[in-house]
């Protein structure tokens, strides 16, 4: 996933209560976000996650591409045998996914939009496609809605980067596959308003009970 992010490194590193060994005299400002290596670009801040592969294996691909910041677990062996040119553009932290929500979380606090969170155990994606529909009527730079099911630690942050001065209302979708998670996205999110769709049994595996 990729974003536009207009941020000052040092701005990212007291977000993210990082150091670097090491920095330019004179930083060049971040423009662009992304989760993927082969997304990096001149002036963007690479995020490695784990996935099906742990992308910190993706960082020295990130820099080939461009890449002018990346974050870094702090305890990873990569940041370790990075030389001194890499670690100029490292942010350590210790969790990169973590990071994440944080930096949107930042980001959406600068602004004063209404965000309307949708959850539930069924129904969300649905609602939030109606909910979104029904403001249409509203200027396209002032509505944000979650595009697809983009709606977890990693889909949530890049609904929240799109948000300007000029945006008016959001509609994000929250979904869940582990406990806690839902409380962990409202916190990101800080919506105003929030819609349940249904309280079932989809992934009851996950969790105690339904009143859990």
């Amino acid at each position: 996933m990729k974003s536009n992010f207009y941020y000052d490194p040092e701005t990212i590193r007291r977000v993210l209560g990082s150091t670097s060994e090491t920095w330019y005299h004179k930083e060049p400002l971040i423009t662009t976000i992304t989760t993927s290596s082969t997304e990096a670009e001149e002036n963007s801040l690479f995020v490695p996650l784990l996935g099906n592969r742990d992308g910190h294996e993706f960082i020295r691909d990130a820099i080939s591409k461009g890449a002018t910041y990346f974050l870094v677990e702090e305890n990873h062996p990569i940041y370790k045998n990075l030389n001194l040119e890499e670690k100029s553009k490292a942010i350590p932290v210790k969790n990169t996914l973590t990071a994440l929500g944080k930096l949107a979380s930042f980001h959406r606090s600068r602004f004063d939009p209404i965000v309307i969170a949708v959850t539930g155990s069924s129904g969300k994606t649905t609602t939030k496609e109606l909910l979104g529909n029904c403001l249409k009527n509203l200027e396209e730079s002032a509505l944000v809605v979650t595009e697809k099911n983009y709606n977890n630690e990693i889909g949530l942050p890049f609904t929240l980067f799109k948000i300007s001065d000029q945006t008016r209302v959001v509609v994000c979708e929250l979904g869940m596959n582990h406990k806690g998670e839902i409380s962990r996205l409202s916190q990101i999110a800080k919506p105003d308003y929030a819609i349940i769709t249904t309280i079932g049994t989809a992934h009851i595996e996950f969790l105690e009970s339904q009143k859990t």
